[in-house]
C-alpha cells in the first residue's frame, strides 16, 4: 500500500493565477487549437479544482461536438 503522503506526485497540484493573468490569457488557455481541444481546471475561467475541470471537460465536449 502506498499512502498518499509517500508518493512524490500524489498530493496533486492546482493552477494558481498571478494578478491580472486571468484576464490576460484564460480565455485563451482553452480555446481549441485546430483538431486540438484542452480541457482541465487550469482552463477554467469561473471554477478551480475538481469544478472547474468538469466545467472544462463539457465546454471541450461541446466543442467537439459542434466540429462533428
Amino acid at each position: 500500500m502506498v499512502v498518499k503522503s509517500q508518493r512524490i506526485c500524489g498530493r496533486g497540484a492546482y493552477a494558481y493565477w498571478k494578478p491580472g493573468q486571468i484576464t490576460r490569457f484564460a480565455k485563451e488557455l482553452g480555446k481549441p487549437r485546430g483538431r486540438m481541444f484542452f480541457a482541465g481546471e487550469h482552463t477554467a475561467v469561473t471554477n478551480r479544482g475538481m469544478e472547474g475541470a468538469m466545467e472544462s471537460g463539457e465546454r471541450a465536449a461541446l466543442e467537439i461536438g459542434e466540429k462533428l
